[in-house]
């Protein structure tokens, strides 16, 4: 028998899509595990500490750009949703037409991952590895290292890592994740803006629009339990490719997506 879209929809909706009113800290662990895994979020034992050098494992990335009228309900959305997991703001920055977040767990006070120097604004989770860092690199290590965005220093990275790089001179905003794309990062457009976040879940909760199943990706899902490529399950949200640099040029609302 062929499954419809609608039959994937409602199979989907039933098995994994988490209730707002939940209390996804209580369920039983296969259970949160679970729909922290369909929905992007990282699976964490509630015993399990920090690892070294202070890199959680569930510390959340989070942002938008030139959203306009659209920003404050998208942080409604974003912090709504996250306090129903658990997570708080413990790190966070803010210019015109941009505002980026760090999430983790209560009870955290975050891991430097956060660094202004103008004109440029660093954010990232996870742990990173270059030529010019130390192990352990904080936020301010990281964004000295970084000269620029240009491709190659970009691509001179290794790690499990997502970051988010603004430019108040060229007026555009990077985000890349690592080679093999371990660290997640999600991304919709909105408008000439963009929402970005290491968790689908947060952007599908934040976007003012209707969300739209992608068929496709369903089945990919039910089949290999895994969307292939840059797909997810929603249309309007889209995975960056591991490897990759995303380009957003905030005065046009151009976005480009490039191979490091």
């Amino acid at each position: 028998m062929q499954m419809t879209e609608k039959m994937i929809k409602n199979y989907l909706e039933h098995h994994f899509e988490p209730n707002p009113n939940d209390d996804v800290k209580t369920q039983p662990q296969y259970g949160t595990s679970f729909r922290r895994r369909v929905s992007g979020l990282p699976v964490r034992n509630a015993n399990q500490p920090a690892s070294a050098g202070g890199c959680l494992v569930n510390e959340i990335l989070c942002g938008w750009a030139c959203v306009g009228a659209r920003a404050q309900v998208i942080e409604d959305g974003m912090l709504r949703r996250a306090a129903q997991l658990g997570l708080l703001v413990t790190e966070q920055a803010v210019r015109p037409d941009y505002h980026v977040c760090l999430l983790h767990p209560a009870g955290h006070t975050g891991s430097e991952r956060v660094a202004s120097v103008a004109p440029r604004l660093l954010a990232w989770c996870g742990h990173v590895v270059g030529p010019e860092l130390p192990l352990w690199p904080s936020a301010a290590d990281f964004l000295q290292s970084l000269a620029d965005a240009s491709a190659p220093r970009l691509a001179a990275l290794d790690g499990l890592f997502a970051l988010a790089l603004l430019d108040e001179r060229t007026r555009s905003l990077v985000l890349a994740a690592d080679p093999f794309g371990m660290q997640p990062l999600y991304f919709a457009r909105c408008g000439k803006g963009l929402v970005f976040s290491s968790s689908a879940d947060l952007i599908l909760r934040s976007l003012p629009g209707p969300i739209t199943l992608n068929p496709t990706a369903a089945a990919e899902y039910l089949h290999f339990h895994y969307c292939l490529g840059d797909k997810t399950l929603a249309n309007e949200v889209e995975r960056l490719p591991q490897g990759c640099a995303l380009t957003l040029h905030l005065d046009e609302g151009r976005v480009q997506c490039d191979r490091l």
